[in-house]
């Protein structure tokens, strides 16, 4: 793969996942300003029970496709790419139907049960329609991200919370805004999705529309050796992701929710620069390891590595250091009691972080295996952890055994994805300079929140301002921590 490829791919996808961050993070602050704590946590609270059965409507064959697409187009073997698309769909779309069928007609029983709250059951209907179209959607999205096309795929996230922020304000204008209205507008959104990717989908690749009756065994021989072993996998990051909410829910209530959903995604704030490395990283991966281009796999890691580092360590510290002003800023002071958990949370995102960046590393080198023991090992410790304590400590427990799992993931992923890459390893003079820029951009921020005294808005602007100026310009033009002179040539490549 050529860097200017991946630097223009990386370029746009940056520009999407931004926006959708952006809008992600305007939806959050809507929810959490107008909605009771209560319903802000049972809204999340209901879209993550969800998700953690979304590991059995995939089967992990969503990433197969991503995996697997790039190796069939390098072959040229468009009968096997058919029948791996065809493949997936007769699998994945009969499961995320029985699944949804079920949830719809249990509703009241999980509601009543799990939820405590019987007014949960129609709330949990809607998200069981929503719970199908998503995995359709999920299949159109890898598939376009197997085609090299993540530009296309980053869409996945604005398109559907501008429609959930659209919907949002307006019905804040016509006083409508409720719990209920929002599930539907989220469902709409994943139907919007639905049909604009199908579309896409059948007018820039036809030929996959063109299904041979010749079956192709090696196909799914290929998708069942890499999916299952994935699946287990998967299903422990899913875990990750969601049990501490739902064990948060069963012992606690949906309050203790709404704090945790207030401290989680706050500190996935220094994820969003790097995301965008990260959506194109594993199909990036995989084609290069088809290739035998283990160099170009080094390079590619040491440079997200090295942006991740730089990017993220401004936010992390301010963060850790001001979480009270990013809470009221985004949420609202009525959530303020969470800014201890979102301290400990920045320190566990940001090894999440790049964890990310080892595990696709891992995925995309077909080394499912490793990943797997890796994430068992790790999930079964964060169970564990929150199972001790949640009970006693709340969303706080939730939250210390979750930033200790995420951060033995790291540990645990990084040692075993450097046997596979022999050469790469982080450099120590590049992490001293990103520690001194770091203390600079801390300096000023101390400095100037003591002789600023302005409107608490304008002032933190001001003070954001200044401290990123010039703490990527020490970074970049003194120090050379990004290497300007590389992104000029490959601007210089993409132009010709």
């Amino acid at each position: 793969m050529r860097l200017s490829k991946l630097f223009k791919d990386v370029a746009w996808t940056s520009v999407f996942v931004i926006f959708g961050a952006f809008l992600g993070y305007g939806m959050r602050i809507l929810f959490a300003r107008n909605l009771s704590s209560s319903d802000y946590g049972l809204f999340y609270a209901i879209v993550s029970f969800f998700a953690l059965f979304s590991l059995f409507r995939s089967l992990g064959m969503t990433e197969s496709l991503v995996h697997f697409i790039p190796k069939y187009v390098a072959m040229q073997s468009w009968n096997k790419l058919r029948g791996l698309i065809r493949f997936v769909f007769s699998i994945q779309l009969p499961l995320s139907f029985i699944f949804s069928l079920l949830f719809f007609i249990f509703a009241k029983s999980i509601a009543v049960n799990f939820f405590h709250l019987e007014s949960a059951a129609p709330l949990i209907r809607l998200q069981a329609i929503t719970f199908f179209i998503i995995g359709v959607v999920e299949i159109l999205v890898s598939i376009f991200r197997g085609f090299q096309n993540p530009i296309f795929a980053s869409l996945y996230d604005p398109i559907r919370l501008f429609i959930m922020v659209a919907a949002s304000v307006m019905f804040l204008k016509l006083k409508i805004f409720h719990i209920d209205n929002l599930f539907l507008a989220w469902l709409l959104s994943y139907l919007v999705l639905a049909v604009l990717y199908f579309i896409q989908l059948y007018l820039k690749y036809k030929k996959i529309f063109s299904f041979s009756i010749k079956k192709e065994k090696s196909v799914v021989k290929d998708i069942m050796s890499y999916s299952i072993p994935l699946m287990l996998g998967v299903g422990v990051q899913i875990i990750f992701a969601r049990i501490d909410e739902l064990i948060l829910l069963f012992f606690k209530g949906t309050e203790q929710v709404a704090l945790y959903e207030i401290a989680y995604p706050a500190s996935q704030l220094m994820m969003i620069l790097v995301s965008p490395f990260l959506f194109i990283l594993l199909p990036s991966i995989s084609k290069l390891y088809f290739e035998k281009n283990k160099e170009g796999i080094r390079n590619i890691l040491q440079m997200i590595y090295n942006a991740g580092l730089f990017f993220a360590a401004p936010l992390a510290l301010l963060l850790f250091f001001y979480p009270e002003i990013i809470i009221k800023l985004l949420f609202s002071s009525k959530y303020l009691v969470a800014s201890t958990a979102l301290q400990v949370m920045t320190f566990g995102t940001f090894f999440l972080m790049f964890s990310n960046i080892n595990l696709n590393v891992l995925s995309g080198m077909g080394k499912i295996a490793t990943r797997t023991k890796i994430l068992y090992v790790i999930g079964i410790f964060n169970i564990v952890f929150n199972l001790i304590l949640v009970p006693k400590f709340g969303y706080m427990g939730a939250v210390f055994a979750t930033s200790s799992a995420f951060f033995l993931l790291w540990f645990s992923s990084y040692a075993a994805f450097s046997k596979e890459v022999p050469g790469f390893k982080l450099s120590k003079s590049h992490l001293l300079r990103i520690l001194f820029c770091s203390f600079v951009f801390m300096f000023l921020v101390v400095f100037l929140k003591k002789i600023l005294i302005l409107n608490m808005y304008f002032e933190a602007a001001l003070i954001m301002f200044v401290s990123f100026t010039v703490y990527f310009s020490l970074g970049i033009f003194v120090f050379k921590i990004i290497n300007i002179k590389a992104i000029k040539e490959m601007i210089g490549e993409i132009r010709k």
